[in-house]
């Protein structure tokens, strides 16, 4: 069960912060024919929730980038869908204009096509998104993602207070460790965290050495993860199978 203080967030049938994190797996299909034969393999797989990374579809049009929303609709209608343009400053692959990023959001609001959102906390459209989304009652995802460091714990813990304070429904923090320590650092964050703030949390220490991050969040308090069916869209990404295999082996007793 979820800690009371929480307040989880259901996506059709699947609750986020309530038990066993939910797997998240990214679709990175650069054309729509391909995009949607992954699509269609998903749907046998155990993935609870999928990702679309508009970023890295190659026609980069907003006219067509809401039509492969639908498109993605019709083909997993009772799959969760979380729509995420990550910009090129934030690890991705777009070098989007700030206010293209906002219109393009907002319409697949407006769209609901989707089932959540992806808004980069530090963006400068975010606040707008978020009131965007809560007059269309789209969950969002606030996220933050870090591809040069780490931070102290102090650091990440600030960083997800102030996602929280955003409005959001998820907090998400990412981060690249340079050592173990790093890393033990970023789990202790979102150990802390998961105690007392009210949303769920997505965290991952990213890389080689972050792997553990991304089977361990039951015991640290990390709502979700990201696995791989295919290419993976960060570094440090496990397959499907692996994520689900680790969680059974970290998986805590029921009361």
């Amino acid at each position: 069960m979820a800690p009371q203080h929480v307040r989880t967030v259901t996506l059709q049938d699947v609750v986020v912060g309530d038990g066993v994190p939910k797997v998240i797996v990214p679709l990175t299909d650069p054309d729509l024919d391909s995009l949607l034969t992954t699509t269609k393999n998903l749907l046998a797989s155990p993935a609870d929730i999928i990702e679309w990374r508009a970023d890295t579809f190659a026609d980069k049009s907003p006219e067509a980038l809401r039509e492969v929303t639908t498109l993605l609709r019709r083909t997993a209608a009772y799959r969760p869908f979380i729509f995420t343009v990550r910009t090129a400053d934030q690890g991705g692959a777009w070098d989007i204009g700030d206010d293209t990023y906002v219109e393009l959001i907002a319409a697949v609001c407006a769209d609901a096509t989707m089932d959540a959102i992806d808004v980069q906390a530090s963006h400068p459209g975010a606040a707008e998104l978020i009131a965007t989304a809560e007059r269309h009652r789209m969950p969002v995802i606030g996220s933050h993602h870090d591809f040069t460091g780490t931070g102290s714990v102090s650091r990440m813990v600030a960083r997800l207070e102030t996602i929280t304070r955003m409005g959001v429904q998820i907090a998400k923090l990412a981060v690249m460790p340079t050592c173990p320590a790093d890393v033990a650092s970023l789990l202790a964050a979102t150990a802390h965290c998961a105690a007392y703030l009210p949303i769920p949390l997505i965290t991952m220490a990213m890389g080689e050495l972050g792997k553990v991050s991304r089977i361990s969040g039951e015991i640290f308090g990390s709502s979700a993860t990201f696995a791989t069916h295919g290419p993976a869209s960060a570094p440090g990404q496990l397959p499907l199978a692996d994520v689900l295999t680790g969680q059974r082996l970290l998986e805590l007793p029921t009361a």
